[in-house]
């Protein structure tokens, strides 16, 4: 097992945890007594590092879009700010990964990379490996991570069937970044579900948005992710939103000018799937609505959530645009069938509905990743970008999304994210 801090293996916490019931009972546990001010600090401070070669951006100059230019000369300040969205589904396929990411001029010449669902010392992820420093080695860019979660188990479905243990056993966010990093900073959001009463996916940690602030090319800009909950309703990711952008706000104010509001390009895998989840009632209702609604209608929903999920509210009030950074196509898709919602209803009632509705074969893709401004316009058309690196072959389940960005005078002073 690896050490989690000096003197403290994860094997320890790992033990300690799987021993309570409930969050409530590990943090009243002896355990929790010793080392809970430092599994907090843990989960609460970003690292940065580059502590590896760092790399100019390759491409593209003036012409964005075309994958030609370089990063020196008069061309440099011309060139917008390119920003790839990208949940990793843990770094199961890292070396399918790191193929998409350095292999295609488009996405091997981004300033920027947000990255969801980064492990560290995880059994599934490269045999225990690093995936966000690894990644940013292979780009060449600096490194900022921290773990959201500390896991208590190998995780879900084939997760927990791969050979060998958990040595760190970290879950988080990451940006990598071709251009130096500034400071960097971590904002709990409220909770939705409480994942360390999950047997199948045990852990220790809560919800985050981290971000960075960046000098790009002399000028100051904060770049930030975030993975909002997917087991709960819509409106609680639209409270775990508003919890981010207030955040932001200290963020962007922190420049080296006084008085300056700098820049955000907020990214992240946002779970705007509209669906309530949760209990009976929510799950017949949506399983209504699902095989009631006419597939195409149904599809628009799913790709385009602007009226299901209060979170674009949110965004609209604080003046953040996200309408300019999404072409409207589906980042993440889910058999019904498989949906584990269906394990509420009771088994009469849930095979009826799969038989019926076949289920087992029907398939729903949605939008779940955005790229979302402040300060910010779009310098071309966004791209959704396939994760595989051959048919058949995807490097993660989620989309690849992109944008150029150039900054542009902010209309409003301090926007509204009461």
């Amino acid at each position: 097992m690896g050490m989690m801090w000096e003197g403290v293996e994860y094997g320890a916490f790992r033990d300690a945890a799987l021993a309570c019931s409930t969050r409530e009972e590990f943090e009243q546990s002896e355990y929790f007594r010793r080392h809970g001010a430092d599994l907090l600090a843990l989960l609460r401070t970003p690292s940065i590092r580059s502590d590896w070669p760092i790399r100019a951006v390759p491409g593209p100059g003036p012409g964005a879009g075309t994958g030609t230019g370089t990063d020196t000369g008069p061309d440099t300040e011309a060139r917008p700010l390119r920003v790839v969205q990208w949940n990793i589904e843990k770094g199961l396929q890292l070396d399918r990964i790191r193929s998409r990411l350095a292999d295609d001029p488009e996405l091997a010449s981004a300033d920027l990379y947000c990255l969801n669902e980064v492990d560290v010392g995880m059994a599934r992820s490269g045999s225990n490996a690093d995936v966000g420093a690894d990644l940013a080695r292979t780009l060449g860019c600096h490194l900022v991570y921290v773990p959201s979660y500390l896991e208590c188990t190998k995780g879900p479905g084939p997760d927990a069937l791969v050979p060998g243990e958990n040595e760190r056993g970290l879950h988080g966010l990451a940006v990598l970044s071709r251009h130096p990093v500034i400071a960097a900073d971590v904002a709990e959001l409220p909770h939705c579900w409480d994942y360390f009463d999950y047997p199948v996916e045990k852990r220790y940690g809560t919800r985050q948005v981290l971000s960075a602030r960046i000098n790009w090319h002399g000028r100051e800009v904060v770049a930030a992710t975030t993975h909002l909950e997917v087991r709960n309703v819509p409106a609680c990711r639209g409270e775990q939103l508003k919890a981010a952008l207030r955040a932001l706000e200290d963020a962007r104010g922190s420049g080296t000018a006084p008085g300056e509001l700098l820049p955000v390009v907020l990214t992240g895998d946002f779970n705007t799937n509209t669906f309530r989840r949760g209990g009976l009632p929510n799950t017949l209702r949506e399983f209504l609505r699902i095989v009631r609604t006419r597939p195409e209608i149904l599809d628009r929903q799913l790709c385009e959530p602007f009226g299901y999920e209060p979170l674009f509210d949110v965004l609209d009030r604080a003046g953040y645009d996200y309408r300019s950074h999404t072409d409207g196509a589906a980042t993440a898709e889910t058999l019904l069938g498989s949906a584990e919602d269906l394990e509420i209803l009771p088994r009469l009632l849930r095979d009826y509905i799969s038989r019926t509705f076949g289920l087992g074969s029907r398939f729903i893709q949605m939008r779940l990743d955005w790229v979302v401004t402040s300060g910010f316009g779009a310098a071309g058309a966004p791209r959704t970008a396939t994760a595989e690196v051959a048919p058949g072959q995807p490097a993660s389940d989620h989309a690849i999304v992109w944008t150029d960005l150039r900054p542009e005078p902010l209309e409003i002073p301090s926007p509204d994210v009461a």
